[in-house]
Protein backbone atom coordinates (compact mmCIF):
# COMPACT_ATOMS: atom_id res chain seq x y z
CA UNK A 1 0.00 0.00 0.00
CA UNK A 2 3.24 2.19 -0.28
CA UNK A 3 4.14 3.38 -3.39
CA UNK A 4 7.92 2.41 -3.08
CA UNK A 5 9.73 4.83 -6.02
CA UNK A 6 7.68 8.14 -4.39
CA UNK A 7 8.64 6.83 -0.71
CA UNK A 8 12.18 6.90 -1.60
CA UNK A 9 12.04 10.20 -3.45
CA UNK A 10 9.98 12.13 -0.07
CA UNK A 11 12.60 10.50 2.03
CA UNK A 12 15.45 11.99 -0.27
CA UNK A 13 13.83 15.12 0.26
CA UNK A 14 13.97 15.04 3.76
CA UNK A 15 18.00 14.44 3.33
CA UNK A 16 18.88 17.65 4.03
CA UNK A 17 20.12 19.34 7.51
CA UNK A 18 18.17 22.62 6.07
CA UNK A 19 15.42 20.35 6.98
CA UNK A 20 16.30 19.55 10.13
CA UNK A 21 16.94 22.88 11.29
CA UNK A 22 13.60 23.94 10.02
CA UNK A 23 11.63 21.29 12.34
CA UNK A 24 13.61 22.44 15.15
CA UNK A 25 12.76 26.22 15.11
CA UNK A 26 9.50 24.67 13.93
CA UNK A 27 9.45 22.77 17.47
CA UNK A 28 10.67 25.30 19.54
CA UNK A 29 8.49 28.52 17.90
CA UNK A 30 5.25 26.26 17.96
CA UNK A 31 6.02 24.51 21.80
CA UNK A 32 6.50 28.59 23.27
CA UNK A 33 3.67 30.14 21.48
CA UNK A 34 0.76 26.95 22.06
CA UNK A 35 1.94 27.70 25.70
CA UNK A 36 0.63 31.01 25.86
CA UNK A 37 -3.53 30.66 27.28
CA UNK A 38 -5.57 31.79 23.62
CA UNK A 39 -2.80 31.77 20.79
CA UNK A 40 -3.81 28.17 18.88
CA UNK A 41 -2.34 26.46 16.76
CA UNK A 42 -3.85 28.33 14.00
CA UNK A 43 -2.40 31.73 15.16
CA UNK A 44 0.68 30.18 15.61
CA UNK A 45 1.38 28.93 11.81
CA UNK A 46 -1.11 32.25 10.26
CA UNK A 47 2.05 33.98 11.56
CA UNK A 48 4.69 31.91 10.21
CA UNK A 49 2.84 32.39 6.88
CA UNK A 50 4.71 35.08 5.46
CA UNK A 51 8.13 34.44 5.95
CA UNK A 52 7.88 30.80 5.07
CA UNK A 53 7.56 32.30 1.31
CA UNK A 54 11.15 32.75 1.69
CA UNK A 55 11.72 29.18 2.04
CA UNK A 56 11.43 26.29 -0.24
CA UNK A 57 8.09 24.96 -0.84
CA UNK A 58 9.46 21.27 1.58
CA UNK A 59 11.28 23.70 3.69
CA UNK A 60 7.92 25.92 4.31
CA UNK A 61 5.81 22.59 4.71
CA UNK A 62 7.49 20.90 7.02
CA UNK A 63 8.35 24.07 9.25
CA UNK A 64 5.08 24.73 9.49
CA UNK A 65 4.33 21.36 10.41
CA UNK A 66 6.74 21.58 12.83
CA UNK A 67 4.87 24.29 14.44
CA UNK A 68 1.75 23.06 14.01
CA UNK A 69 2.58 19.40 15.88
CA UNK A 70 4.01 21.32 18.68
CA UNK A 71 1.60 23.76 19.49
CA UNK A 72 -1.43 20.70 19.66
CA UNK A 73 1.12 19.35 21.87
CA UNK A 74 2.00 22.82 24.00
CA UNK A 75 -1.94 23.58 24.81
CA UNK A 76 -1.58 21.04 27.21
CA UNK A 77 1.37 22.72 29.23
CA UNK A 78 -0.55 25.37 30.67
CA UNK A 79 -3.50 22.89 31.20
CA UNK A 80 -1.66 20.96 33.31
CA UNK A 81 0.54 23.18 35.20
CA UNK A 82 -1.95 25.78 35.63
CA UNK A 83 -5.08 24.64 34.72
CA UNK A 84 -5.53 26.76 32.00
CA UNK A 85 -5.85 25.18 28.73
CA UNK A 86 -3.57 26.38 25.85
CA UNK A 87 -5.81 25.30 23.41
CA UNK A 88 -9.54 24.16 23.27
CA UNK A 89 -8.17 20.86 22.77
CA UNK A 90 -6.67 20.76 25.89
CA UNK A 91 -9.21 21.04 27.97
CA UNK A 92 -9.64 17.42 29.12
CA UNK A 93 -5.74 17.29 30.43
CA UNK A 94 -7.22 19.29 32.67
CA UNK A 95 -9.30 17.14 34.61
CA UNK A 96 -6.20 14.91 35.83
CA UNK A 97 -3.58 16.99 35.27
CA UNK A 98 -3.79 19.83 37.56
CA UNK A 99 -4.93 17.78 40.24
CA UNK A 100 -1.63 16.16 39.98
CA UNK A 101 0.13 19.38 39.53
CA UNK A 102 -1.47 20.08 43.00
CA UNK A 103 0.05 17.10 44.61
CA UNK A 104 3.36 18.38 43.32
CA UNK A 105 4.00 16.07 40.58
CA UNK A 106 4.02 19.35 38.02
CA UNK A 107 7.20 17.99 36.05
CA UNK A 108 5.60 14.40 36.15
CA UNK A 109 2.61 15.67 34.65
CA UNK A 110 4.44 17.19 32.15
CA UNK A 111 6.29 13.98 31.38
CA UNK A 112 3.54 12.25 30.84
CA UNK A 113 1.83 14.68 28.38
CA UNK A 114 4.80 14.46 26.34
CA UNK A 115 5.50 11.34 25.67
CA UNK A 116 1.40 11.12 25.02
CA UNK A 117 1.76 13.48 22.30
CA UNK A 118 4.76 11.75 20.60
CA UNK A 119 2.70 8.55 20.85
CA UNK A 120 -0.14 10.24 19.20
CA UNK A 121 1.81 11.67 16.23
CA UNK A 122 4.03 8.49 15.59
CA UNK A 123 0.69 6.36 15.94
CA UNK A 124 -1.66 8.36 13.73
CA UNK A 125 1.03 9.24 10.91
CA UNK A 126 1.63 5.30 10.66
CA UNK A 127 -1.53 4.82 9.89
CA UNK A 128 -1.94 8.06 7.63
CA UNK A 129 1.32 6.21 5.69
CA UNK A 130 0.10 3.36 4.95
CA UNK A 131 -3.69 4.28 3.75
CA UNK A 132 -2.32 7.50 2.17
CA UNK A 133 -2.28 5.71 -1.38
CA UNK A 134 -5.02 3.61 -1.37
CA UNK A 135 -7.37 7.45 -0.17
CA UNK A 136 -5.72 8.86 -3.08
CA UNK A 137 -6.83 5.61 -5.46
CA UNK A 138 -10.37 6.49 -4.68
CA UNK A 139 -10.14 9.86 -4.64
CA UNK A 140 -9.30 10.24 -8.06
CA UNK A 141 -12.72 8.60 -9.31
CA UNK A 142 -14.24 11.76 -7.83
CA UNK A 143 -15.47 14.01 -10.27
CA UNK A 144 -17.44 17.60 -9.93
CA UNK A 145 -20.82 15.91 -8.90
CA UNK A 146 -18.55 14.22 -5.55
CA UNK A 147 -16.26 16.83 -5.22
CA UNK A 148 -19.93 19.36 -4.77
CA UNK A 149 -21.23 16.90 -2.59
CA UNK A 150 -17.61 16.70 -0.20
CA UNK A 151 -18.32 20.68 -0.10
CA UNK A 152 -21.68 20.54 1.01
CA UNK A 153 -20.72 17.35 3.33
CA UNK A 154 -18.09 19.34 4.81
CA UNK A 155 -20.09 22.23 5.83
CA UNK A 156 -22.84 20.42 6.94
CA UNK A 157 -20.57 17.93 9.44
CA UNK A 158 -19.48 21.63 10.63
CA UNK A 159 -22.88 22.59 11.72
CA UNK A 160 -23.00 18.95 13.27
CA UNK A 161 -19.93 19.40 15.58
CA UNK A 162 -20.85 23.00 16.38
CA UNK A 163 -24.82 22.97 17.19
CA UNK A 164 -24.79 25.90 14.56
CA UNK A 165 -26.29 23.73 11.68
CA UNK A 166 -28.02 26.68 9.66
CA UNK A 167 -25.17 29.42 10.50
CA UNK A 168 -22.76 27.29 9.31
CA UNK A 169 -24.05 26.96 5.84
CA UNK A 170 -24.79 30.33 6.02
CA UNK A 171 -21.03 31.01 7.13
CA UNK A 172 -19.77 28.82 4.16
CA UNK A 173 -21.88 30.47 1.84
CA UNK A 174 -20.46 33.74 2.33
CA UNK A 175 -16.83 32.32 2.38
CA UNK A 176 -18.13 30.88 -0.89
CA UNK A 177 -18.94 34.31 -2.11
CA UNK A 178 -15.95 36.35 -0.74
CA UNK A 179 -13.73 33.38 -2.67
CA UNK A 180 -15.71 34.63 -5.99
CA UNK A 181 -14.48 37.96 -5.50
CA UNK A 182 -12.08 39.36 -8.45
CA UNK A 183 -12.11 38.53 -12.12
CA UNK A 184 -14.86 35.61 -13.24
CA UNK A 185 -13.93 33.42 -15.79
CA UNK A 186 -14.74 36.15 -18.52
CA UNK A 187 -12.20 38.24 -16.92
CA UNK A 188 -15.12 40.83 -15.49
CA UNK A 189 -14.49 42.45 -12.16
CA UNK A 190 -16.64 41.09 -9.36
CA UNK A 191 -17.69 42.76 -5.72
CA UNK A 192 -14.02 44.95 -5.99
CA UNK A 193 -16.33 48.27 -5.33
CA UNK A 194 -13.60 49.86 -7.61
CA UNK A 195 -10.67 48.62 -5.47
CA UNK A 196 -7.65 47.24 -8.61
CA UNK A 197 -6.26 45.40 -5.51
CA UNK A 198 -9.23 42.78 -5.70
CA UNK A 199 -9.17 42.32 -8.99
CA UNK A 200 -6.86 38.66 -8.59
CA UNK A 201 -9.53 37.96 -5.58
CA UNK A 202 -9.05 38.31 -1.72
CA UNK A 203 -5.45 37.39 -0.93
CA UNK A 204 -5.15 33.90 0.89
CA UNK A 205 -2.44 35.03 4.00
CA UNK A 206 -3.89 38.34 4.79
CA UNK A 207 -7.50 36.74 5.03
CA UNK A 208 -6.62 33.29 6.80
CA UNK A 209 -3.84 36.21 9.13
CA UNK A 210 -6.77 38.41 9.37
CA UNK A 211 -10.00 35.65 10.54
CA UNK A 212 -7.96 33.29 12.58
CA UNK A 213 -5.10 35.06 14.05
CA UNK A 214 -6.99 38.80 14.25
CA UNK A 215 -10.16 38.01 15.70
CA UNK A 216 -8.40 35.85 18.44
CA UNK A 217 -6.57 38.69 19.39
CA UNK A 218 -9.60 40.94 20.00
CA UNK A 219 -10.71 38.18 22.95
CA UNK A 220 -7.42 37.76 24.11
CA UNK A 221 -6.90 41.73 24.86
CA UNK A 222 -10.15 41.69 26.68
CA UNK A 223 -7.68 40.12 29.23
CA UNK A 224 -5.97 41.81 31.67
CA UNK A 225 -3.56 38.70 32.51
CA UNK A 226 -2.82 35.30 31.80
CA UNK A 227 -2.67 33.54 34.93
CA UNK A 228 -4.60 35.38 38.04
CA UNK A 229 -2.43 34.03 40.83
CA UNK A 230 1.27 33.09 38.56
CA UNK A 231 2.53 32.01 41.90
CA UNK A 232 0.41 29.74 43.26
CA UNK A 233 0.28 25.73 43.13
CA UNK A 234 3.56 25.50 41.16
CA UNK A 235 5.96 22.79 41.67
CA UNK A 236 8.80 23.93 43.26
CA UNK A 237 12.53 24.34 41.65
CA UNK A 238 14.75 21.54 42.89
CA UNK A 239 17.55 21.61 40.62
CA UNK A 240 18.01 20.79 36.61
CA UNK A 241 18.70 17.53 37.68
CA UNK A 242 15.52 16.45 40.24
CA UNK A 243 13.63 18.17 37.20
CA UNK A 244 14.75 15.88 34.73
CA UNK A 245 14.50 12.83 36.65
CA UNK A 246 10.79 13.78 37.18
CA UNK A 247 9.97 14.70 33.29
CA UNK A 248 11.50 11.16 32.85
CA UNK A 249 9.26 9.65 35.46
CA UNK A 250 6.81 11.20 33.80
CA UNK A 251 7.45 9.64 30.27
CA UNK A 252 7.53 5.85 32.05
CA UNK A 253 3.93 6.49 33.47
CA UNK A 254 2.96 7.27 29.95
CA UNK A 255 4.40 4.57 28.36
CA UNK A 256 3.01 1.57 30.52
CA UNK A 257 -0.60 2.52 29.43
CA UNK A 258 -0.10 0.52 25.86
CA UNK A 259 -4.32 0.15 25.54
CA UNK A 260 -4.76 3.51 26.68
CA UNK A 261 -3.07 5.06 24.01
CA UNK A 262 -3.51 2.69 20.84
CA UNK A 263 -7.00 3.46 21.77
CA UNK A 264 -6.97 6.76 22.04
CA UNK A 265 -4.86 7.62 19.02
CA UNK A 266 -7.39 5.74 16.95
CA UNK A 267 -9.61 8.03 18.25
CA UNK A 268 -7.46 10.87 17.45
CA UNK A 269 -6.75 9.87 13.87
CA UNK A 270 -10.77 8.90 13.39
CA UNK A 271 -12.32 11.49 14.58
CA UNK A 272 -9.54 14.14 12.82
CA UNK A 273 -10.67 12.91 9.11
CA UNK A 274 -14.15 15.09 10.21
CA UNK A 275 -14.08 18.61 8.97
CA UNK A 276 -13.96 20.93 12.28
CA UNK A 277 -14.07 17.80 14.50
CA UNK A 278 -10.63 18.82 15.93
CA UNK A 279 -8.71 18.37 18.88
CA UNK A 280 -11.27 19.76 21.06
CA UNK A 281 -14.09 17.20 20.36
CA UNK A 282 -11.50 13.98 19.91
CA UNK A 283 -9.75 14.55 23.60
CA UNK A 284 -13.22 14.80 24.85
CA UNK A 285 -14.47 11.53 23.58
CA UNK A 286 -11.36 9.19 24.28
CA UNK A 287 -11.49 10.70 27.63
CA UNK A 288 -14.83 9.53 28.15
CA UNK A 289 -14.37 6.15 26.49
CA UNK A 290 -11.08 5.52 28.16
CA UNK A 291 -12.71 6.67 31.38
CA UNK A 292 -15.92 3.78 30.45
CA UNK A 293 -13.42 0.92 29.21
CA UNK A 294 -10.95 0.73 32.49
CA UNK A 295 -11.52 -1.38 35.20
CA UNK A 296 -11.28 1.61 38.45
CA UNK A 297 -12.20 4.48 36.85
CA UNK A 298 -12.24 6.12 40.70
CA UNK A 299 -9.70 8.32 40.09
CA UNK A 300 -10.37 10.13 36.88
CA UNK A 301 -10.96 13.63 37.58
CA UNK A 302 -9.04 13.75 40.79
CA UNK A 303 -5.53 12.69 39.16
CA UNK A 304 -5.56 10.07 37.06
CA UNK A 305 -2.54 9.43 34.57
CA UNK A 306 -4.41 7.82 32.13
CA UNK A 307 -6.52 10.62 32.35
CA UNK A 308 -3.89 12.47 30.52
CA UNK A 309 -2.68 10.30 28.12
CA UNK A 310 -6.07 9.81 26.66
CA UNK A 311 -6.34 13.28 26.05
CA UNK A 312 -3.02 14.13 25.31
CA UNK A 313 -2.67 10.92 22.59
CA UNK A 314 -6.04 11.96 21.03
CA UNK A 315 -6.00 15.24 20.76
CA UNK A 316 -2.51 15.29 18.84
CA UNK A 317 -3.81 11.82 16.81
CA UNK A 318 -6.47 14.28 15.92
CA UNK A 319 -3.65 16.50 13.86
CA UNK A 320 -3.08 13.59 10.84
CA UNK A 321 -6.57 12.36 10.51
CA UNK A 322 -7.23 15.97 9.69
CA UNK A 323 -3.87 16.61 7.31
CA UNK A 324 -5.14 13.77 5.23
CA UNK A 325 -8.45 15.02 4.27
CA UNK A 326 -7.00 17.84 3.58
CA UNK A 327 -4.11 16.15 1.27
CA UNK A 328 -6.82 13.79 -0.53
CA UNK A 329 -9.82 16.08 -0.47
CA UNK A 330 -8.51 19.77 -0.56
CA UNK A 331 -10.98 19.92 2.38
CA UNK A 332 -9.00 21.17 5.67
CA UNK A 333 -10.05 19.35 8.71
CA UNK A 334 -10.24 22.14 11.04
CA UNK A 335 -8.76 25.72 11.29
CA UNK A 336 -5.25 25.02 12.04
CA UNK A 337 -5.30 22.29 8.63
CA UNK A 338 -7.16 25.34 6.93
CA UNK A 339 -4.09 27.48 7.32
CA UNK A 340 -1.54 24.75 6.22
CA UNK A 341 -3.37 24.13 3.31
CA UNK A 342 -3.40 27.87 2.07
CA UNK A 343 0.20 27.28 3.00
CA UNK A 344 0.72 24.25 0.67
CA UNK A 345 -1.29 26.70 -2.18
CA UNK A 346 1.02 29.63 -1.76
CA UNK A 347 4.16 27.33 -2.80
CA UNK A 348 2.15 25.90 -5.65
CA UNK A 349 0.85 22.60 -4.62
CA UNK A 350 -2.56 21.85 -4.89
CA UNK A 351 -3.91 19.77 -2.35
CA UNK A 352 -6.72 17.46 -3.42
CA UNK A 353 -6.65 14.60 -5.91
CA UNK A 354 -4.11 15.41 -8.66
CA UNK A 355 -1.87 15.87 -5.65
CA UNK A 356 -1.69 12.05 -4.24
CA UNK A 357 -1.59 11.34 -8.49
CA UNK A 358 0.79 13.90 -9.46
CA UNK A 359 3.09 14.56 -5.97
CA UNK A 360 3.27 11.39 -3.93
CA UNK A 361 6.20 12.05 -3.39
CA UNK A 362 5.80 15.28 -1.58
CA UNK A 363 2.92 13.74 0.35
CA UNK A 364 5.17 11.01 1.75
CA UNK A 365 7.72 13.77 2.45
CA UNK A 366 5.34 15.92 4.54
CA UNK A 367 4.21 12.65 6.67
CA UNK A 368 7.44 11.23 7.32
CA UNK A 369 8.81 14.66 8.77
CA UNK A 370 6.31 14.12 11.27
CA UNK A 371 8.05 11.22 12.64
CA UNK A 372 11.13 13.35 12.67
CA UNK A 373 9.28 16.15 14.57
CA UNK A 374 8.37 13.58 17.08
CA UNK A 375 12.17 12.43 18.18
CA UNK A 376 12.48 16.16 18.13
CA UNK A 377 9.84 17.01 19.81
CA UNK A 378 10.38 14.20 22.50
CA UNK A 379 14.22 15.95 23.12
CA UNK A 380 13.09 19.52 22.66
CA UNK A 381 9.94 19.13 25.03
CA UNK A 382 12.33 17.07 28.05
CA UNK A 383 15.35 19.98 28.10
CA UNK A 384 12.55 23.25 27.99
CA UNK A 385 9.34 22.62 28.46
CA UNK A 386 9.04 23.58 32.30
CA UNK A 387 10.58 26.89 31.24
CA UNK A 388 8.75 27.68 27.95
CA UNK A 389 5.55 27.13 30.29
CA UNK A 390 6.70 30.35 32.17
CA UNK A 391 5.76 32.05 28.88
CA UNK A 392 2.55 33.03 30.42
CA UNK A 393 4.06 35.43 32.53
CA UNK A 394 4.75 37.95 29.88
CA UNK A 395 2.60 41.08 30.65
CA UNK A 396 -0.26 41.27 28.05
CA UNK A 397 0.98 45.25 27.56
CA UNK A 398 4.54 43.25 25.83
CA UNK A 399 2.83 40.38 24.18
CA UNK A 400 -0.17 41.73 22.31
CA UNK A 401 2.04 44.80 20.38
CA UNK A 402 4.61 42.03 19.41
CA UNK A 403 2.14 39.91 18.13
CA UNK A 404 0.39 42.94 15.90
CA UNK A 405 3.93 44.31 14.87
CA UNK A 406 4.54 40.37 13.90
CA UNK A 407 0.90 40.32 12.27
CA UNK A 408 1.60 43.68 10.10
CA UNK A 409 5.20 43.10 8.89
CA UNK A 410 4.44 39.32 7.72
CA UNK A 411 1.23 40.22 5.89
CA UNK A 412 2.94 43.11 4.04
CA UNK A 413 6.21 41.51 3.39
CA UNK A 414 4.05 39.21 1.28
CA UNK A 415 3.91 41.20 -1.61
CA UNK A 416 5.37 44.47 -0.23
CA UNK A 417 2.08 46.70 -0.19
CA UNK A 418 0.07 48.06 2.40
CA UNK A 419 -3.27 46.47 1.02
CA UNK A 420 -2.45 43.22 2.68
CA UNK A 421 -2.12 44.39 6.33
CA UNK A 422 -5.45 46.56 5.24
CA UNK A 423 -7.21 43.57 4.40
CA UNK A 424 -6.21 41.00 7.18
CA UNK A 425 -7.50 44.10 9.33
CA UNK A 426 -10.76 44.38 7.92
CA UNK A 427 -11.06 40.45 7.79
CA UNK A 428 -9.97 40.39 11.25
CA UNK A 429 -12.65 42.64 12.86
CA UNK A 430 -15.28 40.96 10.05
CA UNK A 431 -14.45 37.37 11.96
CA UNK A 432 -14.78 39.05 15.11
CA UNK A 433 -18.23 39.77 14.97
CA UNK A 434 -19.09 36.46 13.33
CA UNK A 435 -17.58 35.04 16.67
CA UNK A 436 -19.46 36.99 18.32
CA UNK A 437 -22.80 36.33 16.77
CA UNK A 438 -21.33 32.37 16.80
CA UNK A 439 -20.98 31.70 13.22
CA UNK A 440 -18.36 29.12 12.81
CA UNK A 441 -14.89 30.97 11.49
CA UNK A 442 -13.93 27.23 10.11
CA UNK A 443 -16.80 27.18 7.49
CA UNK A 444 -16.12 30.96 6.40
CA UNK A 445 -12.72 30.23 5.64
CA UNK A 446 -13.54 27.08 3.87
CA UNK A 447 -15.82 28.59 1.65
CA UNK A 448 -13.01 31.18 0.90
CA UNK A 449 -10.71 28.56 -0.02
CA UNK A 450 -13.17 26.97 -1.82
CA UNK A 451 -14.70 29.42 -3.56
CA UNK A 452 -12.78 29.02 -7.18
CA UNK A 453 -12.65 25.17 -7.02
CA UNK A 454 -17.07 25.11 -6.53
CA UNK A 455 -17.16 27.69 -9.54
CA UNK A 456 -15.66 26.00 -11.42
CA UNK A 457 -16.76 22.08 -10.80
CA UNK A 458 -19.89 23.43 -10.87
CA UNK A 459 -19.22 24.79 -14.59
CA UNK A 460 -18.06 21.72 -15.34
CA UNK A 461 -20.85 19.45 -14.02
CA UNK A 462 -22.83 21.86 -16.02
CA UNK A 463 -21.53 21.26 -18.86
CA UNK A 464 -20.85 17.38 -18.69
CA UNK A 465 -24.92 17.32 -17.56
CA UNK A 466 -26.42 20.00 -18.97
CA UNK A 467 -29.78 18.81 -20.45
CA UNK A 468 -29.62 15.20 -18.94
CA UNK A 469 -29.14 16.29 -15.48
CA UNK A 470 -30.40 12.46 -14.43
CA UNK A 471 -27.14 10.69 -15.57
CA UNK A 472 -25.81 12.44 -12.52
CA UNK A 473 -27.60 9.67 -10.73
CA UNK A 474 -26.22 6.86 -12.20
CA UNK A 475 -22.58 7.45 -10.59
CA UNK A 476 -22.21 5.60 -7.65
CA UNK A 477 -20.19 7.54 -5.36
CA UNK A 478 -22.27 10.66 -6.05
CA UNK A 479 -25.15 8.43 -4.52
CA UNK A 480 -24.00 7.72 -1.56
CA UNK A 481 -22.56 11.18 -0.55
CA UNK A 482 -25.68 12.49 -1.42
CA UNK A 483 -27.38 9.46 0.90
CA UNK A 484 -24.87 11.12 3.30
CA UNK A 485 -25.80 14.52 2.85
CA UNK A 486 -29.60 13.55 3.21
CA UNK A 487 -28.96 11.58 6.47
CA UNK A 488 -26.77 14.10 8.17
CA UNK A 489 -29.48 17.19 7.73
CA UNK A 490 -32.62 14.29 8.79
CA UNK A 491 -30.59 14.06 11.69
CA UNK A 492 -30.08 17.90 12.70
CA UNK A 493 -33.56 18.05 12.10
CA UNK A 494 -34.54 15.48 14.55
CA UNK A 495 -32.10 16.90 17.00
CA UNK A 496 -33.70 20.15 16.91
CA UNK A 497 -37.11 19.28 16.92
CA UNK A 498 -36.35 17.01 19.98
CA UNK A 499 -34.27 20.03 21.72
CA UNK A 500 -37.48 22.17 21.09
CA UNK A 501 -40.05 19.55 22.36
CA UNK A 502 -37.68 19.44 25.67
CA UNK A 503 -37.66 23.40 25.87
CA UNK A 504 -41.07 23.23 25.59
CA UNK A 505 -41.99 20.52 28.32
CA UNK A 506 -39.30 22.27 30.49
Amino acid sequence: MIQAEAFIDGVAMLMDWRIFLFIFLGIAYGIIMGSIPGISATLAIGLMLAPSMFMSPIEAIVFLSSVYTSAVYAGGITAATFNIPGAPGAVATTFDGYPLTKEGKGNYVLGISLISSLLGVLISYLVILFFMEPLGRFVLQFGPPELLMIVLIALSIIGLVEGTFLKSLLAGVFGLLIGTIGAGPLGAPRGTFGFHQLYDGIPLVPAVIGLFAISELFYIIRQKTLVSNPHSDLPSAKGAIHYLKEIVSGIREGLRHAYVTLKSGIIGVSIGLLPAAGSSIASLISYSQIKESVKDSSKFGKGDSRGVVASETANNASEAGAMATTLAFGIPGGGAAAVLLSAFLMHGMIPGPYLVRDSMDIVYAFILSNFLQAIVLLFVGIIFIYYFARVVYVPLRLLIPAIVIMTVIGTYSVIGSMSYPIIALVLGVLGYVLRQLNYPIVSVVLGLILGSMVESEFFKMYRMYSGNWGDVFTRPIFIVLLVSVIAIWVYILIKKVKGDRNNASA
